[in-house]
């Protein structure tokens, strides 16, 4: 985000510190959302990629990090192939 234009960024931010230990890395909270998020929603999510996101908005929301009606984009950064082949190789 660096090499951004400083006017481009104004409305989002990338956030770093949610990455669990490393790729490919979990934490119990981490798999914990992960089941959740298939029991209670049917939303397969695995821990490497789309798993982190979720837990960060979770937790952002949890923090009231936004405001009442503002928009959120979640963007899906992929990985759940690798949840459909082999589903213990994250743990």
């Amino acid at each position: 985000a660096q090499f951004l234009p400083a006017k481009s960024n104004r409305d989002w931010q990338i956030l770093h510190h949610y990455h669990h230990g490393g790729y490919a890395r979990t934490s119990p909270a981490l798999l914990t959302l992960c089941e959740e998020m298939q029991q209670k929603y049917a939303i397969p999510v695995e821990p490497v990629y789309s798993g982190k996101v979720f837990y960060a908005v979770k937790d952002l929301l949890a923090q009231g990090a936004f405001e009442a009606g503002e928009q959120v984009i979640i963007v899906h950064t992929g990985g759940l192939q690798g949840a459909r082949t082999d589903p213990d190789s994250h743990s």
